[in-house]
């Protein structure tokens, strides 16, 4: 889940910004064009959606959605999210804080119990905004094979976190680690009593309409769920088995790329969260020194020539993604591939070049 929110970076350096409004039918057949001649060396299939204020001018599905079975890809079809899926859980925490019942101020240690102090208070803000020194759970090593198949319960893997030293003092630098949101799902659980996946549907999804977004299940039926594949030597192979219990709420929702819209849609109604709220989740994290940093709670944040841009990559086995808002322009381009292949990142780069850059003349 690293991979893709780090090359985000790569994408917010690179992209033209206009003040004009997108034109019509031919920036559609230039991004339809460019995507039939080059998703099929990234991913058997992918969705792109792109929706300018506030309607959807572009949605399509390309290629397969299961090489086996031979099922072409349609806009419906279901994704894992990968890293999205924290935007989702800073927005869960965030209502808890609207309601009194947590602090950005708290200390973790306040909910976990046992929690290494360490030397240092680390708050609910830092696990948001990635500044909180614990390091990635990708570096934890159970020496046991093939751990990533096993459904290890969250404080087994917190307690595994427990012993290992902060990289840095909280609140000082920002570096990205699935540990933290995998922490803030956990104390979302003592807080409300509720299962993630239960408090999320009930609380976010259904709220808001979100039909077409899931916490990811290998037993449960999930109509229009696909595999997600990989490359192998002799071409594409399906992902290996990935325990959901392992990145839960980091990185264990699905979607449709609508529903990725909706989800938009419905946060800047404010339906799910105050606007003063929100504001603050796509503003920039202030280290302890006073310099910004270029993540909020749940995105990352760039300016590039006075203007914003606000987005979220997700790489998980067998599934890449990538959704960004340019709110000036009122702009949303979401793309979801069915394979790990990191090539879809320049891909993406030119399909919104191609959306910020062909206007109306």
């Amino acid at each position: 889940m690293k991979k893709a929110t780090l090359l985000f970076f790569v994408l917010l350096f690179s992209v033209p910004l206009s003040s004009q409004v997108l034109s019509g039918q031919r920036s559609i057949k230039k991004i339809d064009e460019l995507i039939t001649r080059s998703y099929h060396s990234i991913a058997p299939g992918c969705v792109v959606l792109v929706s300018e204020k506030g309607k959807v001018v572009y949605e399509k599905g390309f290629g397969q959605a299961n090489i086996e079975l031979n099922v072409p890809m349609r806009p419906e079809m279901l994704f894992r999210l990968g890293s999205i899926t924290k935007q989702y859980t800073a927005i869960a925490i965030l209502q808890l804080i609207e309601q009194g019942r947590i602090s950005l101020q708290d200390s973790l240690q306040k909910f976990v119990n046992g929690f290494p102090y360490k030397g240092h208070t680390i708050t609910i803000e830092h696990l948001l905004t990635h500044t909180s020194g614990i390091v990635d759970y990708e570096v934890l090593d159970f020496h046991i094979p093939n751990a990533i198949r096993i459904d290890f319960q969250p404080k087994q893997m917190i307690d595994s976190l427990g012993v290992l030293p902060l990289a840095f003092i909280p609140g000082t630098k920002f570096s990205y680690s699935n540990s933290n949101y995998f922490l803030l799902g956990f104390i979302l659980e003592k807080v409300t009593g509720k299962a993630y996946k239960s408090y999320m549907k009930e609380n976010v999804f259904t709220p808001i309409g979100l039909s077409e977004t899931f916490y990811d299940s290998p037993v449960e039926i999930i109509k229009n769920r696909m595999p997600g594949y990989t490359k192998g030597s002799t071409g594409y192979q399906n992902a290996g088995y990935l325990s959901m219990n392992q990145v839960f709420s980091a990185g264990a929702l699905l979607a449709s790329a609508r529903d990725l819209f909706r989800w938009h849609q419905a946060l800047y109604a404010y339906k799910l969260v105050k606007k003063e709220t929100l504001d603050k989740a796509v503003a920039p994290f202030r280290f302890s020194d006073g310099k910004l940093s270029q993540y909020g709670y749940g995105w990352f944040i760039k300016e590039l020539r006075g203007r914003k841009l606000i987005g979220h990559g997700g790489a998980i086995d067998g599934f890449r993604s990538m959704e960004v808002y340019l709110p000036e322009e009122d702009i949303f381009i979401a793309a979801l591939f069915n394979s790990d292949d990191n090539g879809f990142f320049p891909l993406f780069e030119n399909i919104t070049n191609l959306v910020l850059s062909d206007f109306n003349q």
